[in-house]
């Protein structure tokens, strides 16, 4: 017996497998690769605006609203955080992913004092007085 006839069968049904392969890939890649000019990109920047408004108002709805019923009172967490920090952060806190920074929801009565890069200075109304957190 002849291997030969079998053996050009099973090459040429490797090469249409492989070439098929090759194909299927070439076009996925060139499905994948976008080019646009820096111009036109330039150009759709600069129509998009951004809106401070829009966006401060959907942050409020969608974020900040939901959660505030679940704020806890600035005169409740003031002494857990002096007297237990890290419970209060565990028992209180969210976090906005992975990383190790929390933030506190928190409600009462006050005014803000002062704005920096890092911090919010706060005059919190406790026990009928004004307090400087």
């Amino acid at each position: 017996m002849d291997e030969t006839p079998r053996r050009g069968v099973y090459v040429k049904l490797q090469f249409i497998k492989y070439s098929v392969m090759i194909a299927f890939g070439l076009f996925l890649l060139y499905h994948s690769i976008y080019f646009k000019k820096l111009d036109d990109f330039r150009r759709d920047i600069e129509e998009k605006q951004f809106d401070a408004y829009t966006y401060a108002h959907n942050f409020w709805q969608t974020h900040l609203l939901p959660e505030i019923n679940q704020a806890i009172e600035i005169t409740t967490v003031l002494p857990l955080l002096s007297h237990n920090f890290k419970w209060t952060i565990q028992k209180y806190g969210k976090t906005l992913g992975l990383g190790s920074e929390y933030y506190l929801m928190i409600k009462g009565i006050g005014l803000v004092k002062q704005i920096n890069d890092k911090e919010v200075n706060l005059e919190v109304l406790i026990n009928g007085k004004l307090t400087k957190i």
